[in-house]
């Protein structure tokens, strides 16, 4: 594919290796169940670290039905691996999609002897808007804000242990302020809608002006504190949509903060992923969630 052209992810297949559990609810709204996927390979029989993805469509799709193929190669490397909804913003506006994921990673660790999961090593992963809500989960754990809870309410933490964020966006507000100078300079853009609001203003239910503190709410980086888990941003050069130094801004104030963060720019690629991916992946969590960088005394809240 071209540079700028949308990189299509590789979709999960079934596998003779992995046994699924799926539409396991894990939190309702009145009556709009939340889902999740449960993959685990076959000869697994110790608990694992659980490693969850999150779908991306810039927050509006929010499914967990067709996640990319890494999710089922994470379930072969041993991890139990998890591919979870969030409600679009079709649905609702932020922080509801971030109080959907960390509802998923509180369920979790209340089940965690259920489906085989070591409740002090789970780590969050997604793609575009599923990228920028695992990196926020990655740097909001104990935030009362973002958790969802009712005032006073006692739960599990809902603090991750390693965070990757592929092609996500962080700044909303530089996000728009980059795609306003790039379309002045008659560089490429392209465009999630060709009218009407665009995916931050579907998010925050108003422009970045109007939501000013929703908009920093939303932003991972105002978090960002020397407890926070290790971070991989995976993005590319040449995304158009979702620009580059979306994941560089993250990268630099975790850094800053102390926190181990690897970003991986790739030349030549838009918005999306290649097939390195699960490698990648693969690598990180293992190093990150089982090795020598695992960061179990993270959970905070």
């Amino acid at each position: 594919m071209i540079a700028a052209t949308l990189l299509i992810l590789a979709l999960a297949q079934p596998s003779m290796d992995v046994d699924v559990v799926r539409n396991v609810e894990f939190a309702r709204y009145g009556e709009r169940p939340l889902l999740m996927d449960v993959y685990r390979a076959k000869s697994t029989v110790a608990r694992r670290p659980a490693v969850v993805f999150f779908g991306g469509g810039m927050w509006d799709k929010g499914g967990k039905d067709r996640p990319p193929q890494a999710v089922i190669d994470l379930a072969k490397n041993g991890f139990v691996s998890v591919s979870a909804a969030y409600r679009p913003t079709s649905e609702a506006r932020f922080p509801a999609q971030i109080h959907d994921v960390k509802a998923a990673i509180r369920w979790l660790r209340v089940h965690a002897s259920e489906y085989g999961i070591e409740p002090d090593r789970i780590g969050v992963w997604g793609v575009a808007g599923g990228g920028h809500l695992a990196a926020l989960a990655g740097t909001s754990g104990g935030v009362d804000a973002l958790e969802g809870l009712p005032a006073g309410a006692r739960a599990p933490s809902s603090s991750v242990q390693a965070v990757v964020s592929c092609s996500g966006p962080t700044d909303l507000v530089r996000l728009v302020d980059l795609r306003t100078e790039r379309r002045a300079a008659r560089l490429k853009v392209t465009e999630a809608y060709r009218s009407g609001p665009q995916p931050e203003e579907r998010l925050l239910g108003g422009t970045v002006i109007q939501k000013a503190d929703l908009a920093r709410q939303a932003n991972p980086a105002t978090y960002a504190s020397a407890d926070d888990p290790p971070f991989l941003f995976i993005h590319g050069e040449d995304d158009t949509l979702v620009f580059a130094d979306q994941s560089v801004l993250l990268h630099e104030a975790l850094r800053r903060a102390g926190v181990k963060s690897q970003l991986r720019l790739l030349p030549k690629m838009g918005h999306g992923l290649p097939k390195e991916q699960a490698v990648w992946l693969i690598e990180f969590f293992q190093r990150t969630l089982v090795g020598s960088d695992s960061a179990v005394s993270t959970v905070k809240g």
